[in-house]
């Protein structure tokens, strides 16, 4: 196993982490599917392309809502970026850094 699949599966790991919690608040179907289709990196990819940056997932409106952004992909993807950023391109990680910026998740 290469190191990149490690990291890829530590990056599981903390995905399904989050989706524990998340499942306390509201259960996120099709993130859930698409976790167990194409696996928690392209999932999470698909959620935060940058071509998509101002358009939010239901997922995170229903987390600011619950005041947990912390339990966004965005969130966990930027507060993991020092172990996980060679996963991710910069457009990528600068998507989450301007979605969580806009709400105001950084103190």
């Amino acid at each position: 196993m290469t190191t990149e699949n490690n990291l890829e599966s530590d990056f599981e790991e903390v995905i399904r982490q989050s989706l524990q919690e998340t499942l306390k608040i509201y259960r996120p179907t099709y993130f859930i599917q698409e976790v167990a289709t194409i696996g928690a990196l392209a999932a999470v990819k698909k959620l935060i392309r940058p071509l998509n940056r101002n358009q939010l997932s239901d997922g995170f409106m229903k987390l600011y809502e619950h005041k947990r952004l912390d339990l966004t992909v965005e969130a966990v993807v930027w507060d993991n970026c020092e172990k996980f950023s060679s996963l991710f391109s910069e457009d990528e990680l600068e998507t989450c850094k301007i979605r969580l910026t806009e709400y105001h998740y950084f103190k």
